[in-house]
C-alpha cells in the first residue's frame, strides 16, 4: 500500500508520508488533486478522492472519516499531534499540561499529584501498576525538547522547574546551537564576584567547565547565574595561563547549558562577533549581549588579540566572544578599566582567541 500511495501522490505532484496509521498528502499546487481529495458540491465538505479510496480498500483497510481533514494555507497544520505551519512544534495544550503538572507537584507534593493524575488523567490501559507521575512528567518535557530543540527557551524553563523539584535527577549538560536565542545564550554566562565587590564574567564551555580571564580568576571569586538561580558556588582554578590571561574553573554544582568552541583561525577583520557578560553588574541586571565587527588584529607580548568594536568594560572581562554560529572563538581580556596585563596605555577592547587554551597549565 505504501508503494501505491507514494505512486499516487507522485502522479499528481504531491508528497506522501505515513507514521503508523496516520497518512498525509501534501502539494504546492493551487488546486488539490481530486483523485486524492475533493470538495463535495452538495455537502460543501472535503471528501477522500476515488483513487485514494480504491488503494486503501484494495489493501483491505478502511478510512476513518471522522479523522480525515484538509488544511489550507493560512490555517494551523497538524500532523501526528505536531503543528507544522511554519516549523515543527508541539501543541500548546501539551506545554500547558506540563506547567500544570509542575505546579501540582510543587504545591501539593508528589504523592498527592500522583493520586490526582492516576484518578483523573491517566487514560491509558495498563496491565498492572499505574503510570509513574514523575516519569510521565519527565517524558513530556523530554518530548518538548526533542521537537522544539534542547536549547529552546520554553524547554529549558520547564526542565529547570522539574530539576528544582527532583534533586536526585541527573541531566547531561545541554550544548547550545546556532538556533539559540539570546535569552538562552544567557544561561551559559556566569557572574563572578568577590567579597570586595570585584566583578567579572565566566562562561560554560564544552570540555572545559567554566572559562574566564586569569586577571579575574586570581581573586577569590564565587560564581552564580543571578537571573536563573539564587545559588552561589565557590570557584576553584583548575588551570591557568598568566601569559595569555586565561583560566579554567571548576564549581561544585550543576552546569545546565554550555557553549561549543568554534575556529578562531577563520576570523577576519570585518566579521561580526558577539560579546556577552556582566559589565558593571547591579542586582537584577540581565546578561549584556552586544554584537559588532572585528576591527583589528594585533599582538601583545607575542599573544594574538582581536580588537572589536563592542566595548569591553569593567565586569565583562572573561566573557565569551561568539561567532555567527554561537560558537566560542575567544575570551574578552582587554578593555576600558582592565588591569594592564598586556599594555598600560591603550584601552582598546580585545579578546584572546580560543586557540590559546592550549597554553593552560
Amino acid at each position: 500500500m505504501d508503494s501505491q500511495l507514494k505512486g499516487l501522490a507522485s502522479r499528481f505532484q504531491g508528497i506522501y508520508t505515513r507514521y503508523a496509521d496516520d497518512i498525509s498528502f501534501s502539494t504546492q499546487l493551487d488546486q488539490f488533486p481530486p483523485a486524492i481529495a475533493s470538495r463535495d458540491q452538495s455537502s460543501k465538505r472535503w471528501v477522500v478522492g476515488d483513487q485514494l479510496a480504491k488503494v486503501i480498500a484494495d489493501n483491505r483497510f478502511t478510512i476513518n472519516t471522522s479523522k480525515t481533514r484538509l488544511y489550507c494555507p493560512g490555517t494551523r497544520f497538524e500532523v501526528t499531534g505536531l503543528t507544522i505551519s511554519e516549523h515543527v512544534n508541539v501543541r500548546r495544550r501539551l506545554i500547558s499540561q506540563v506547567r500544570a503538572m509542575l505546579n501540582a507537584r510543587k504545591k501539593y507534593g508528589l504523592a498527592a499529584a500522583q493520586a490526582e493524575f492516576s484518578a483523573k488523567y491517566d487514560r491509558k490501559k495498563r496491565a498492572r501498576v499505574p503510570a509513574d507521575f514523575d516519569q510521565v512528567l519527565r517524558g513530556k518535557i523530554d518530548f518538548i525538547g526533542f521537537i522544539r530543540g534542547r536549547d529552546d527557551s520554553v524547554f529549558l524553563k520547564l526542565l529547570d522547574r522539574y530539576l528544582e523539584q527532583s534533586k536526585d535527577v541527573r541531566i547531561r549538560t545541554i550544548t547550545l546551537t546556532d538556533r539559540a536565542r539570546d535569552e538562552v545564550l544567557a544561561q551559559a554566562i556566569w557572574l563572578l564576584e568577590d567579597d570586595e565587590g570585584f566583578q567579572g564574567t565566566a562562561f560554560a564551555a564544552e570540555g572545559y567547565g567554566l572559562l574566564t580571564a586569569w586577571h579575574v580568576a586570581e581573586h577569590q571569586m564565587v560564581a552564580s547565574r543571578p537571573l536563573f538561580s539564587p545559588k552561589t558556588y565557590k570557584v576553584t582554578v583548575v588551570r591557568k595561563s598568566e601569559e595569555t590571561d586565561l583560566a579554567q574553573l571548576r564549581i561544585d554544582g550543576r552546569i545546565p547549558v554550555q557553549l561549543s568552541l568554534g575556529d578562531p583561525n577563520k576570523l577576519r577583520v570585518g566579521d561580526t562577533v558577539t560579546l556577552a557578560g556582566f559589565p558593571n553588574y547591579h542586582v537584577g541586571d540581565s546578561v549584556n549581549v552586544t554584537r559588532g565587527p572585528i576591527t583589528q588584529t594585533r599582538k601583545y607580548m607575542g599573544v594574538p588579540h582581536f580588537v572589536i568594536q563592542p566595548a569591553i568594560i569593567k565586569g565583562n572581562s572573561g566573557g565569551p566572544i561568539l561567532d555567527i554560529s554561537n560558537r566560542v572563538v575567544g575570551v574578552a581580556v582587554k578593555g576600558q578599566g582592565t588591569p594592564g596585563r598586556f599594555s598600560h596605555e591603550d584601552e582598546l577592547s580585545s579578546f584572546v582567541p580560543t586557540t590559546m587554551l592550549t597554553e593552560l597549565k
